[in-house]
């Protein structure tokens, strides 16, 4: 994990959502620092489950995400549900009752189940139109529900593999400058050259920068923040500063971090320095540098 924690800022990323249980949260790293576990499923939808493993897809369990919560010591910071599934509402009040986001994604949900969901405190959506029921103009389904929200904070993947460049500039009007996260949906590949790679229990490959399964499917990709960003401009026509909030203030917002997003007082000095190229040249996390390209 430090080792993850050292590459992700030479990116700019300076915090970093975890998605394994254990005592990471107590430990101190080189780079970027985590705040909180990402648990990804698994009360997801077998249906759009992607590259998880159908066994490990399971029906929302109160009592196990009780133990889960109280198993990581209160560090879950996300979790991510598919709505439209029986014993969620329990699953969402429990998770906001310990200061926990939920995320709707993985997910097979109509429009009404998606803004149900929205109106329970589901305010998130992770990879939006991946693994999600498709958009139609009369079936407009979850991803109807996520473009037209204001509620509801939204991921995407700006790397041009997962999302089209015309699509995600047409997710950033939708959404609104205060509603986009940029994200990666990085593995373990990222940073290092074309080939094969271990992913979980699963071997994946990677070519020209794209990461797939034995099976074809897109399994994470390779992308990082910076590039993220530089894309993003590249598509739309929003500012920089503009853009900038997708990495900054809106996912810490979106997590409810309040020392997290913005350079003010009191607040973390947590600042990626880049260059006319986007490339990293200085990381800092809590005002200490973790990475000097010079």
């Amino acid at each position: 994990m430090n080792a993850v924690s050292h590459i992700i800022a030479r990116h700019g990323t300076t915090t970093t959502a975890i998605e394994k249980l254990g005592n990471l949260m107590t430990k101190t790293f080189d780079g970027a620092r985590p705040i909180g576990i990402h648990l990804e499923g698994p009360f997801i939808n077998a249906a759009r489950r992607g590259t998880h493993k159908a066994a490990n897809v399971i029906a929302p369990d109160a009592e196990l995400f009780g133990k889960w919560i109280r198993a990581s010591g209160h560090s879950l910071r996300l979790v991510t549900i598919a709505p439209e599934l029986e014993g969620t509402e329990r699953i969402i009040g429990m998770a906001r009752n310990s200061g926990i986001t939920v995320a709707m994604g993985h997910s097979n949900a109509t429009l009404e189940e998606a803004n149900t969901a929205a109106g329970r405190g589901v305010c998130y959506a992770v990879h939006t139109f991946n693994a999600m029921r498709g958009f139609s103009h009369r079936d407009p389904g979850i991803v109807g529900e996520v473009l037209s929200d204001d509620r509801v904070f939204a991921e995407i993947i700006a790397d041009g593999v997962h999302v089209d460049p015309a699509v995600v500039r047409l997710f950033g009007r939708a959404k609104g400058k205060a509603r986009v996260l940029l994200v990666t949906d990085a593995v373990s590949a990222t940073d290092m050259p074309d080939g094969r790679y271990v992913l979980g229990t699963d071997t994946v490959n990677v070519t020209n920068g794209v990461c797939r399964d034995s099976e074809g499917r897109l399994a994470g990709s390779t992308l990082t923040q910076e590039i993220a960003l530089k894309n993003f401009l590249e598509w739309t026509d929003w500012a920089f500063e503009e853009a900038l909030l997708g990495l900054t203030l809106n996912p810490a917002r979106a997590l409810k971090l309040e020392r997290k997003g913005a350079l003010e007082p009191g607040a973390d000095a947590d600042i990626a320095i880049l260059d006319t190229r986007f490339r990293v040249m200085k990381t800092f996390v809590g005002g200490r540098m973790v990475f000097d390209r010079s």
